[in-house]
């Protein structure tokens, strides 16, 4: 890789406090737990999806999706003795739908472990080493902006809720894989439940000869159930009604016109739902009828992009002791003379993943190393593809500055930090030999509560 001096950098920290209270609603003691908890959500990422007339008029009686090798199947979010009980909004939006997304796009399939996608590569940017919930399109998000590795990229358990992903290349594959797009389809609008089907049968395309999932969240301290009626599925278990608090996430895989729900005058035709506890219900799914989701259900859809080759990445490389402490963000500037903004909300790009500031996760990622373990230095790759797409949409990129910041906020002094380098990888005139631009300053310890010029 080519390497040639350039620039200076800059850095600022902040952190916020919040509890979560963990529900368990398995009547078995000795069982994995069913939990449910405070925090968990949709979001408010995206606009309601327009449903295409055609596709509605070719919509199935019956879909499954989960029967479809794009599916990662089911799993449970957190068996004994893990603590992972806040984590289903990542475990629904990201290892369920995320994941089947980006499979189906690549005709993937997700039984092998490099099509498979961690709930805890987002959830351990929110989950504050205590457990925190989530919301569903703060996971989405940082596919986004920074695209999400498999589990082989990622190298870790599915259930390790306190690792940050700390290696250049491993960034690099994950911004191959990609959210472009989030909506939301309403059951209780006009054609709400059609409109939910036809994403679910043809993916709201008429040339489409596979459907997608979507995720929804309710309050499940308690909910009714019980046997469906004769016919498809019997003697399978549906929903009959909702909770009154503990929000918990799941993703509607399916549907099926057939089945029986008139034990509870709910008529016929229900979603199919995967949730993650495991073999729970059946077999880890259970049957929404649609009179039940008409009940102001939201279902968050996703599309995906794949082989989204990066123009520019940021190579960083920081230690810190406290990782609810700092936030990163990266100024972009045309003008060679341009200086820091005072405030790292103002930088041309700020690190989602660690933006708690943004979506009130008062703890971000707890009070621990940036690596989760150990006060070593991690290593992050940033994507700032979007910036140049953005800003010079079919024009010659000028030459640009790129000015690192890193925002502490530790009042009382008990974390130390370092800036340890800092680089630009430009992979435009030949992504398989990029061209690396990096600062030649010194490495530099990070001040507290101020913005710290750096490498």
């Amino acid at each position: 890789m080519k390497r040639k001096l350039f620039f200076s950098v800059i850095f600022t920290l902040l952190v916020l406090l919040s509890l979560a209270q963990v529900i368990n609603i398995n009547p078995d003691p000795n069982g994995d737990p069913w939990t449910l908890g405070p925090g968990n959500s949709l979001g408010d990422l995206g606009q309601e999806m327009t449903v295409n007339p055609d596709a509605l008029s070719m919509i199935l009686a019956s879909v499954n999706n989960a029967q479809l090798d794009y599916f990662h199947g089911i799993f449970n979010q957190s068996p004994s003795p893990t603590n992972l009980y806040n984590s289903c909004a990542q475990a629904s939006g990201i290892t369920y739908t995320f994941g089947y997304e980006i499979n189906r796009l690549k005709n993937a399939n997700a039984t092998y472990v490099e099509h498979q996608y961690p709930q805890c590569f987002t959830w351990n940017y929110f989950n504050g080493n205590i457990n925190l919930g989530s919301e569903v399109d703060d996971g989405w998000e940082i596919v986004m902006d920074n695209g999400c590795p498999n589990m082989l990229v990622w190298s870790k358990s599915m259930h390790d809720d306190k690792y940050w992903m700390s290696d250049y290349e491993q960034y690099e594959s994950g911004a191959w894989n990609r959210i472009d797009e989030v909506g939301f389809y309403l059951a209780h609008a006009s054609n709400g439940i059609d409109a939910i089907k036809t994403w679910l049968s043809n993916h709201n395309d008429p040339q489409s000869t596979s459907g997608g999932l979507g995720v929804f969240v309710k309050n499940m301290d308690y909910f009714g159930s019980t046997q469906l009626g004769p016919g498809p599925h019997y003697p399978d278990v549906y929903i009959t009604e909702w909770g009154t608090s503990g929000k918990h996430a799941m993703t509607i895989v399916g549907y099926d016109d057939g089945v029986n729900c008139t034990p509870t005058n709910q008529g016929y035709g229900a979603f199919l739902v995967a949730n993650s506890w495991g073999p729970w219900a059946n077999n880890g799914y259970i049957w929404l009828p649609y009179d039940l989701a008409d009940n102001l259900l939201r279902m968050d859809v996703l599309k995906v992009v794949d082989h989204r080759q990066p123009q520019i990445m940021a190579r960083i490389k920081i230690k810190h002791e406290h990782r609810n402490k700092i936030r990163i963000g990266i100024h972009i500037s045309d003008n060679p003379w341009a200086i820091a903004p005072s405030e790292i909300e103002d930088y041309s790009k700020v690190f989602y993943a660690m933006d708690y500031d943004s979506h009130n996760y008062s703890y971000g990622g707890g009070e621990l190393p940036l690596n989760g373990s150990t006060n070593e230095f991690i290593e992050i790759g940033y994507d700032l593809s979007d910036f140049i797409e953005l800003n010079y949409p079919n024009q010659p990129v000028p030459n640009l500055k790129f000015i690192l910041g890193v925002k502490e906020d530790d009042p009382s002094g008990i974390a130390s930090g370092e800036i340890l380098d800092f680089s630009i990888i430009d992979y435009r005139t030949d992504p398989n030999d990029p061209f690396e631009v990096y600062d030649h300053n010194e490495s530099k310890a990070i001040s507290n509560n101020t913005i710290t010029e750096g490498v």
